[in-house]
C-alpha cells in the first residue's frame, strides 16, 4: 500500500511565489507532479530537467533567493543582493544560469566558509554558497 504523503506548498516563500502568474504556474505544476507521484508511485517522470532552464522559472527562483535575509551575504564570488538590483546584472545572471543548465555545464562553485560563535562557546562552521548556486538549486 502506498504511503500517504503531503504536498509542501504552504510555506511563506511558496505563498509569496504564488502571488505572481509564473509563481502560480510553478506551484500548480509542482502540485500536479506531486499528486501523480502519490497516485502512481511506479511512474517515472521524464524530462523534468528542461524545467530548470526556463527563464521565467529561473527568475522566480532568483526572486525567492533574494527575498531571503541571507541573500545579503555574498558567497565566494562576492556578489550580494545589492549587486542584482541593477537590471543588467540581474538579467545577465538569469541568462547565465539558463545557458549553463541548458548546456548541462553547471558546476557549483565552492562555498565560502565562515565560523560563527556557538552559545556554549566555541565556533561552528557555516558554508555560504553563491547567490547563483542558491538560485540553481
Amino acid at each position: 500500500m502506498p504511503r500517504k504523503s503531503t504536498i509542501n506548498i504552504g510555506t511563506a516563500k511558496m505563498v509569496s511565489l504564488y502571488e505572481s502568474s509564473i509563481g502560480r504556474s510553478i506551484c500548480l505544476l509542482q502540485k500536479r507532479l506531486a499528486e501523480k507521484a502519490i497516485r502512481v508511485p511506479e511512474h517515472r517522470f521524464e524530462d523534468l530537467y528542461n524545467l530548470t532552464y526556463n527563464p521565467k522559472w529561473v527568475e522566480a527562483s532568483l526572486d525567492l533567493v533574494l527575498s531571503n535575509k541571507g541573500s545579503r551575504t555574498a558567497g565566494i564570488d562576492g556578489i550580494r543582493k545589492q549587486h542584482l538590483k541593477d537590471s543588467k546584472n540581474r538579467e545577465a545572471l538569469i541568462q547565465s544560469i539558463c545557458y549553463e543548465m541548458r548546456t548541462e555545464k553547471y558546476e557549483p562553485q565552492p562555498a565560502r566558509r565562515e565560523y560563527i560563535d556557538k552559545s556554549g562557546g566555541g565556533k561552528r562552521p557555516l558554508s555560504i554558497p553563491t547567490l547563483k548556486d542558491r538560485t540553481e538549486r
